[in-house]
């Protein structure tokens, strides 16, 4: 079977500036990997993959 490709973007986080690589989807709050504060967690879903990325 072949890797599962996570997607994912680009966030820069309100407190300190540091741009982070926050997943599509995941368990838990993505929190910034200089400062550790929790980041915005928007991510881009159209009609095709509304469900599943709201589900993840």
């Amino acid at each position: 079977m072949p890797p599962k490709v996570v997607e994912s973007s680009v966030v820069r986080c309100p407190h300190c500036g540091r741009n982070n690589r926050v997943p599509r989807a995941d368990a838990g709050v993505p929190r910034c990997g200089e400062c550790r504060e929790s980041l915005p967690w928007v991510v881009d879903a159209g009609d095709e993959d509304f469900a599943e990325v709201a589900e993840d």
